[in-house]
């Protein structure tokens, strides 16, 4: 049985689509993790105007070119930082320039007060992502322990309908013995010919079910082949392998009970699988919640208007609250999370 079970984990097809998981898990956390890779933009703005203060120079190009890297933490901050080169002639900068005016250091950050601070979609799916793994590992082993069950049922189905076919090969042999001696009386006039018909039909009869063994037999060996896999197709144990029955097993102990229990709690697969789910319904509980609070979130950016940029207004500001007035949809998420 250990052969077969040793079988099974290095070649039955079922476990090794199963291993599959494990890949999509990490493709999985590899597409979560994108959301906070950092970005590289290269931006160009342009724009044609006239003066105001010196109306007869006539119209005037004026921009700048960004190269800028992006990023962002889990939490909901963000943040840049790159430099700019100005188009088009020196410009007013305020803070941060250098080289006379033609370069500036730019630096950006975006923070959540409320609404998307240390959970929000992106967060939560990288925090799924994390737990694709280990239910990866979960279902491998519900697999294999669904295949090592069925395996062992199998196998002692197997070596039963051996040992039947045995018996039944012994009792038509019996049979056949016995009308030879029928027979021999029967010629000595010691009894009648029709104790040899009887003794024909009980040997015909013993060997219907002596067949109808061997095919059990070979029913249940084909069976136990689809445990046994070998180069991409099932193998045919052979017969002469088949063992003993092994002795009687005495009843457990109730210590050992106890401590079997305590064992079955900490590692089934399917007390890790509500374990995990739980974990799911918890992350997916705290986005539903942090999707009611209202929105509060500060910015800071370069401007991205030329004629601000040009004019040496370097930088923007801003404290933005949203608070949204009809939420069913994010109250319907909170309490189907909850309900789950």
């Amino acid at each position: 049985l250990d052969e077969v079970h040793a079988w099974i984990d290095r070649s039955h097809p079922l476990l090794k689509g199963a291993g599959t998981e494990k890949t999509m898990a990490r493709g999985k956390m590899l597409k979560a993790m994108g959301a906070f890779e950092p970005i590289l933009v290269n931006d160009t703005e342009i724009e044609r105007f006239i003066s105001s203060s010196k109306p007869g120079e006539g119209a005037q190009s004026k921009g700048f070119n960004d190269t800028v890297i992006e990023a962002r933490h889990p939490w909901g901050f963000k943040g840049s930082a790159g430099l700019r080169d100005v188009i088009g002639g020196p410009a007013n900068i305020p803070d941060l320039g250098f080289n006379n005016g033609f370069n500036q250091v730019i630096l950006g950050g975006y923070l959540p007060l409320l609404k998307g601070l240390m959970i929000n979609p992106e967060n939560a799916e990288l925090q799924r992502s994390e737990l694709a793994d280990p239910r990866a590992d979960v279902k491998i082993a519900q697999t294999r322990q669904d295949l090592f069950l069925a395996a062992a049922t199998q196998f002692w189905d197997w070596v039963a309908s051996n040992k039947l076919v045995d018996v039944q090969r012994r009792a038509l042999a019996v049979a056949e013995d016995r009308q030879k001696q029928v027979e021999g009386r029967a010629k000595a006039g010691a009894v009648a010919p029709l104790d040899v018909v009887e003794a024909s039909q009980e040997v015909q009869r013993r060997r219907e079910v002596a067949i109808a063994a061997q095919r059990l037999v070979e029913q249940e060996q084909f069976k136990l082949s689809m445990f046994l896999w070998e180069s991409g197709a099932p193998t045919m144990p052979p017969l002469d392998r088949a063992p003993d029955f092994p002795a009687q097993v005495l009843s457990p102990t109730v210590e050992s009970v106890k401590f079997h229990k305590l064992q079955a709690k900490q590692e089934r697969p399917e007390i890790k699988e509500i374990d995990l789910e739980a974990k799911v319904n918890n992350i997916d509980l705290s986005l539903a919640k942090n999707n009611l609070l209202p929105s509060l979130d500060a910015e800071a950016a370069p401007a991205r208007s030329p004629e601000k940029f040009v004019l040496g207004l370097g930088y923007r500001f801003g404290l933005e609250l949203r608070i949204p007035i009809l939420q069913r949809r994010s109250r319907g998420e909170v309490l189907e999370a909850q309900a789950q």
